[in-house]
């Protein structure tokens, strides 16, 4: 529900809000102890975390978060998503 919440805020253009629903997703996802939950959703919160951020211009918060997808198991064998984060970063 927060992942959906903080979509359509994010759609909507209100940063602030869509920030706190996905951080309160991934605080949930990562209590839940579901290895296969969180592998799916973990690197996708992370990074939306970040662009939230981003829009709201606070940058070292921001390069922080895709600092930490950059060190995600995902980007060590998946070239697209290490694309996506490096272009995020600049």
């Amino acid at each position: 529900t927060y992942v959906n919440r903080g979509l359509l805020h994010f759609e909507q253009k209100d940063f602030d809000n869509a920030l706190a629903d996905f951080e309160n997703a991934l605080d949930i996802v990562l209590q839940s102890q579901d290895e296969t939950k969180i592998q799916a959703l973990k690197d996708r919160l992370i990074y939306s975390i970040a662009q939230c951020h981003h829009r709201l211009a606070q940058f070292p918060e921001a390069i922080a978060r895709y600092e930490e997808c950059e060190r995600m198991d995902r980007t060590r064998t998946d070239m697209h998503y290490r694309h996506d984060v490096w272009i995020a970063q600049a």
